[in-house]
């Protein structure tokens, strides 16, 4: 066995090895399964019996209710008020107003739990008065032992165990005169529950094996269960106030938990059907068994996989070397690198490989590409050649030509023309000062003021205090420009625009206000995003907030508010530097 073991191939060697371990955590987990499954049904057999500590918990706090209801009612003045009216009053007409009075009273009382039939007060001459929403008639036999045994309590709360066809749990009380403690007797109070409501099975137990519900008060059934369970034919045992058996009753087998209640010495019975149990733990073991198939065929599955993992990418590897050796790097480039999400050595290995291969193409290629822009390059340098101070001298003779002719306009338009092109051209720094930016835009609003004469109403109220503060070369004139292409032209009465500062502790602001037919706020976030194409000087002011992040910090740059129809405000936010480092 261990040369034959030897002498085979390693995908057959880790399939074998996976078959032993894989058998041998299978019988393991049969022997765990089993102790398991015992150890389950102990563990239901204890949660049944917890869980039935918990619904007469309920029950008993219910009827600990009633008691105190019951005392509330006999005590309060005006109960005993009218008792004494119907007792001793000799008008016939204030009796019968008494009672009246006494029904609205204890109907009120009834109503404050769904559980109460009825509650029912027997005077002293056999009369009876009651409110509820079930009138529960009791028989004159059944009802003077009530109020005979109710009498003998001493003012004690009875309770009186269902009796024949009636199955009513039901709370008696003696009724005495409470004024100057004559305590006198005025009658018995009785208050008629039902027990299917007491006992709210829905609230009060919940289990995946619908169990049933008993109570028992001796041999005497205070209440059989929702599916009627044999209970007369069950023996529990003597002397045990708590803990469960299983036993057979008609031919079905039961799991009995039951416990002795020391309020009422009453016995509650959580009746469970043992079928379903077994039937669960049955289930159980089909779904492991199967599941203990699953898995052996999954892994062996995976054994064999794994074991063409470790050789398929070797062969791989070895036929993209052959491909590399041959010049073909275009080939091992177009693999994809991230493709696979293994890590193992083999692996990692290929695609450091292929990374190796990729890198070395790109080093070509960038090589090869940084040649030919270097040689565009120097050619639109060669073309870029241009003395600037042509074009100023050429803009300087047209603005004395028109000075000689008389043409103002035309003089003030190529003076400001040549100053625009002189600063924005001619100087290489990216910042300027304030005053220099506002110069600028003076010289653009000269023209631009020719150009539409009384229909643009330009005001520039700038702090002198700020002139030497730094801003970004051409952030005013782009947005003023943005203002009168999309404010004026649009415009049929005068445009106007407004700059003006307002200084804060961390920085200063610059907003350019026109009245302008606004943005929608559709437009309004295309023109935050960049995606509409400036008009006019082409600068974008997309552009003019990620230069002004660039040069000074995120917590500056541009902020845009327009709507329709009430203009737009650009407020611009720099700090407070007299140079840029």
């Amino acid at each position: 066995m261990r040369n034959f073991y030897k002498n085979l191939k390693i995908k057959n060697k880790l399939f074998v090895i996976l078959l032993a371990e894989t058998l041998i955590l299978s019988l393991l987990s049969i022997i765990a399964l089993q102790i398991s499954f015992y150890i389950y049904d102990e563990q239901l057999y204890n949660q049944a019996v917890e869980v039935l500590n918990l619904w007469p918990t309920n029950v008993e706090n219910k009827l600990k209710q009633v008691s105190k209801l019951s005392y509330n009612i006999i005590s309060n003045m005006e109960v005993q008020q009218y008792l004494m009216t119907i007792k001793n009053d000799p008008s016939m007409y204030n009796k019968v107003v008494a009672g009246d009075k006494l029904d609205d009273k204890l109907l009120a009382w009834a109503l404050s739990e769904k559980y109460i039939f009825s509650i029912q007060v027997i005077d002293t001459n056999g009369n009876r008065y009651e409110g509820g929403i079930d009138s529960l008639k009791i028989d004159k036999a059944r009802l003077n032992d009530i109020v005979d045994k109710a009498s003998r309590a001493e003012g004690k709360d009875l309770w009186i165990e269902p009796y024949g066809q009636d199955k009513a749990i039901i709370s008696a009380r003696v009724v005495r005169a409470i004024p100057e403690l004559s305590l006198e007797s005025l009658g018995t109070l009785i208050i008629i529950i039902n027990p299917e409501k007491l006992i709210d099975k829905s609230s009060s137990l919940s289990s995946r094996y619908d169990p049933d519900i008993v109570i028992l008060s001796g041999d005497n059934i205070i209440f059989e269960g929702y599916k009627a369970f044999p209970i007369k034919r069950l023996l529990l045992p003597k002397g045990r106030e708590q803990g469960y058996l299983i036993t057979q009753v008609d031919g079905k087998k039961y799991l009995i938990a039951y416990t002795t209640s020391d309020y009422t010495n009453w016995t509650y019975l959580n009746v469970i059907p043992y079928k379903a149990i077994s039937k669960q733990t049955s289930n159980i073991r089909i779904i492991m068994t199967v599941l203990f198939l699953c898995i052996f065929i999954v892994i062996q599955y995976l054994g064999v996989n794994f074991a063409r993992g470790i050789t398929k990418p070797l062969e791989r590897l070895t036929e993209e070397m052959k491909k590399v050796e041959n010049g073909n790097f275009e080939e091992i480039q177009n693999v994809n690198l991230t493709s696979s999400n293994r890590k193992d050595e083999v692996e990692s290995l290929e695609y450091d490989f292929r990374l190796m291969v990729d890198k070395i193409n790109t080093l070509i290629n960038e090589n090869y590409t940084k040649q030919i822009m270097i040689k565009e390059s120097e050619l639109k340098a060669l073309h870029a050649q241009i003395n600037p101070h042509f074009l100023y001298n050429t803009l300087d003779s047209i603005n004395w030509q028109a000075k000689l002719n008389k043409q103002y306009e035309i003089a003030t338009m190529v003076k400001s023309l040549g100053n625009l092109l002189r600063n924005s051209i001619s100087k290489k720094d990216y910042v300027i000062t304030i005053e220099e930016e506002t110069r600028l835009l003076e010289d653009y609003i000269a023209i631009q003021k020719i150009r539409y004469e009384e229909r643009l109403e330009f005001k520039m109220t700038i702090d002198e205090g700020l002139n030497e503060y730094m801003i970004p070369k051409l952030t005013l004139q782009p947005i003023v420009e943005n203002s009168i292409n999309y404010g004026l032209e649009q415009l049929p009465e005068v445009c106007k625009i407004n700059i003006c500062t307002h200084l804060y502790p961390d920085k200063l602001e610059i907003t350019v206000e026109d009245n302008g037919p606004g943005m929608d706020d559709e437009f309004l976030e295309k023109l935050r995003k960049g995606e509409i194409n400036p008009r006019g000087s082409g600068i974008g002011l997309k552009n003019i907030n990620e230069r002004i992040k660039i040069l000074f910090g995120e917590q500056y740059g541009l902020c845009i508010n327009s709507k329709v129809n009430e203009g737009t405000r650009v407020s611009i936010y720099l700090p407070y530097k007299k140079e840029v480092c």
